[in-house]
C-alpha cells in the first residue's frame, strides 16, 4: 500500500512539472505576450499644446484605475508635470486647460465630488499643480466623453494665453 501511495505522489509530481513545462516553456502561455505587454504599458503620446502646436511630446499617458479618478503616477508622469510647472512659472501669462476624458461606459460611474470621471481625472492633476504653487486662476479643467472600450488618452493639456482668453470675452 505504501509503495502505491509513493508511486501515486511521484506521478502527481511528474504530471504537475510536466504540465508546467509544456504550458509555460513549450507553449509560452505563462509570460505575457509582447502584445499584452504593449497594451499594459501607457503610450508615450502625452504632450503640451499651445493652440494647434505641440510644444512638448513623448511622455507616457497617465494611468487611472478603471472607473475612478485615482491616478498611478510614474516617474515619466512626474517629469511631465515638473516640465509643465517650470514653463508656467517662467511664463506667467500662460494658463493651462486640462481636459479629462472618460468612456461612455463610465458615464454612470459617479465620483463623490465630481460630475463625471473626466472632471475627476483633470482635477487630480489640478490638485498637483496647486500643491506646486500654480495659482488656481491659471488652471482650467473640463471633461469630454469618448467612445470605445479602452481609454488610451485620459488627459490632454493645452496652454492658453491670458491675453487670448480675455480677448474673446
Amino acid at each position: 500500500m505504501r509503495a502505491i501511495l509513493q508511486g501515486f505522489l511521484l506521478f502527481l509530481l511528474w504530471a504537475t512539472v510536466g504540465r508546467w513545462y509544456y504550458v509555460c516553456k513549450v507553449k509560452s502561455h505563462c509570460t505575457p505576450s509582447t502584445e499584452e505587454a504593449r497594451l499594459n504599458q501607457p503610450p508615450k503620446t502625452l504632450g503640451i499644446y499651445y493652440s494647434d502646436t505641440l510644444l512638448h511630446q513623448g511622455y507616457e499617458q497617465f494611468v487611472f484605475t478603471a472607473n475612478s479618478g485615482h491616478a498611478r503616477f510614474t516617474s515619466n508622469n512626474t517629469s511631465f508635470l515638473n516640465r509643465l510647472i517650470r514653463q508656467m512659472r517662467s511664463q506667467q501669462e500662460l494658463e493651462v486647460l486640462i481636459t479629462g476624458f472618460y468612456l461612455k461606459s463610465e458615464k454612470e460611474t459617479l465620483d463623490e465630488t465630481y460630475e463625471n470621471l473626466g472632471e475627476a481625472r483633470a482635477s487630480k492633476i489640478q490638485e498637483w499643480l496647486l500643491d506646486a504653487g500654480i495659482a488656481a486662476e491659471r488652471i482650467q479643467t473640463r471633461s469630454e466623453m469618448v467612445e470605445g472600450k479602452r481609454l488610451i488618452e485620459p488627459l490632454k493639456f493645452h496652454f492658453v494665453s491670458q491675453h487670448n482668453a480675455t480677448a474673446g470675452n
